[in-house]
């Protein structure tokens, strides 16, 4: 992937790989429980390390 051979990636690579460049979509959403909507649906990208902004919806 990205003209390096997949299987040399160890598993944070992996991990970082699928983060960055693959789409899931999943038949049955399986939120993390003790996190809100917002908080489940920013969750990827403060993994990635970058900055999300919090925000109220009324």
């Amino acid at each position: 992937m990205n003209g390096k051979p997949f299987s040399k990636k160890n598993e944070e690579q992996t991990a970082i790989f699928r983060r960055r460049q693959i789409g899931f979509i999943f038949q049955n959403y399986n939120p993390i429980p003790i996190l809100n909507a917002y908080e489940n649906i920013v969750l990827p990208v403060q993994l990635d390390g970058k900055r999300t902004f919090s925000f109220m919806a009324f």
